[in-house]
């Protein structure tokens, strides 16, 4: 059985109380543990110094984006060449960057396969908006961001897909349970259709969106969930150990 996810995706910030004390009385009570695969995706900044401090530890590092060219002058960019000697992780096609930063689908596809072809795991980040959700349009967003996002890889062994919707995401109001487990098996029945039954069976299937340890009981013992894309709780060192620890409780 597969070690249960649990991502902290810091985006711009740093852990409440620094980096130090996240280390110090977080990593210690989520290393190594038997049902849950703890991972930390901090700003670039920091992946060098956490590469470094993690060692000696199980806990995954990863990045929150990459270029899909090896190098090149594109300023302020981080190719997949340079992170692939610190991180195993990428997230990619975050909704924030969707959104803000107007990725589109094409250049998410490339991204994912330059990361496959670094050999790191790419995050795909799929999720509908407010507005899309309300107009019925979940499924049909979702499909076409996965369908475009994975159209230039054909190995999936390590492909996690997460689905966050945007709606959900640093509102304090996660998605219902039975929400997500809808999304899930639209997730899983797109990978099958598209790209065979051996491909559904390898992709793992996280959620992200207003996660926290209050409900995070709920979201991660439905059925084929592998895990949590956490973003806000990651930067609480107590809440953070509590939802890995919780979830190892929970499986155990």
């Amino acid at each position: 059985m597969d070690k249960k996810l649990v991502i902290a995706n810091w985006k711009m910030n740093i852990p409440n109380e620094g980096i130090d004390h996240f280390l110090k009385s977080v990593i210690p009570e989520i290393t190594d543990l038997q049902y849950v695969q703890p991972g930390i995706c901090p700003p670039y900044l920091f992946i060098p110094k956490l590469f470094e401090l993690l060692d000696n530890s199980s806990v995954l590092l990863g990045a929150q984006n990459l270029h899909y060219e090896d190098n090149g002058a594109f300023t302020g960019e981080i190719s997949a060449q340079l992170l692939k000697t610190y991180c195993s992780l990428v997230i990619i096609g975050h909704s924030e960057r969707r959104r803000l930063f107007h990725e589109t689908d094409e250049e998410i596809s490339r991204k994912i396969q330059t990361a496959t072809q670094c050999n790191l795991t790419p995050i795909l980040c799929v999720g509908e908006n407010i507005t899309e959700r309300k107009n019925n349009l979940s499924n049909k967003i979702v499909t076409s961001q996965l369908i475009t996002g994975l159209s230039k890889i054909n190995n999936f062994n390590k492909l996690i897909v997460a689905y966050e919707p945007l709606w959900a995401i640093g509102s304090g109001n996660a998605a219902t349970p039975n929400d997500i487990e809808l999304m899930v098996k639209v997730i899983r029945q797109v990978i099958t259709e598209r790209f065979g039954i051996e491909s559904q069976n390898s992709v793992r299937i996280i959620y992200g969106g207003s996660v926290s340890e209050n409900n995070i009981t709920k979201i991660i013992t439905l059925p084929n969930m592998d895990g949590v894309l956490v973003g806000n709780a990651s930067l609480d060192p107590l809440q953070y150990s509590n939802i890995v620890k919780n979830i190892e409780t929970i499986i155990t």
